[in-house]
């Protein structure tokens, strides 16, 4: 029996020799420290203190003044957007949101009863510019507004009217990338001022053999810019004769 009461005690023992060094050993361990936001954040602030720094002031996003809707009437059709854009591009609607009321005491496109009716103009073409002002979030995603060339040609056509520099400027890059003929140069270059288009289709077209038919050229230029165009086309075959 004592030798079996040796062999239980045993394992006891060494039971009792292994809790003694764990306890010895845990005294020279520390805990892990338990972390969390608020902790960090603490620790962040107090070694810039310590560092002589203080943290930076937080960026915030430029505020966006919307300006409320506003609606507009073109060839029948109403249109709604936000003001901003308009006011933000071209000061001719940013004069025209600050006009008095009228007799009524209503302000012209804060409703839809009372659009800013927009004569002279064709609604497709505004439609383009609109798309323009406020592109959708593919298109960003793209990196490219998708509009054709009688698009392009209408953005052109507004953004001039409206003094919209930077979207006219927009306009003319785009459209200058298109395939635009000798004719369209002109015709464009002289109605929308863009000085480059016109010389470059001048140039193209009196170099063109044979020269295009005059009605063509009539219907597109009008008599006066044909008559203009033949005689250079005349001048430049005499000096190089």
């Amino acid at each position: 029996m004592a030798h079996i009461q040796r062999a239980h005690g045993q394992p006891r023992a060494c039971v009792n020799l292994c809790k003694c060094v764990i306890d010895s050993f845990s005294l020279h361990i520390k805990r892990p420290t338990s972390f969390t936001l608020t902790t960090i954040m603490s620790n962040s602030v107090n070694e810039a203190v310590n560092d002589g720094t203080s943290p930076g002031p937080i960026a915030h996003p430029k505020r966006i003044r919307w300006g409320g809707i506003v609606f507009f009437k073109v060839e029948g059709i109403i249109f709604e957007a936000p003001r901003y854009r308009f006011s933000e591009h071209s000061e001719v609607f940013e004069t025209m949101f600050h006009l008095p009321t009228g007799s009524d005491g209503r302000i012209e496109g804060q409703d839809e009863d009372h659009p800013i009716v927009l004569e002279g103009y064709k609604a497709a073409q505004f439609d383009a510019l609109l798309n323009v002002l406020y592109p959708t979030p593919q298109d960003f995603i793209s990196g490219a507004l998708k509009l054709d060339k009688e698009k392009w040609i209408g953005v052109l056509n507004l953004s001039t009217r409206w003094s919209m520099k930077q979207i006219r400027k927009h306009a003319i890059d785009e459209l200058s990338k298109a395939s635009l003929n000798p004719v369209e140069k002109i015709a464009l270059g002289r109605e929308h001022k863009v000085a480059k288009w016109f010389q470059d289709g001048i140039n193209e077209l009196v170099s063109e053999h044979p020269i295009r038919p005059l009605a063509e050229l009539k219907s597109q230029l009008g008599v006066e810019m044909v008559c203009t165009v033949l005689w250079i086309q005349n001048q430049t075959s005499l000096g190089a004769g």
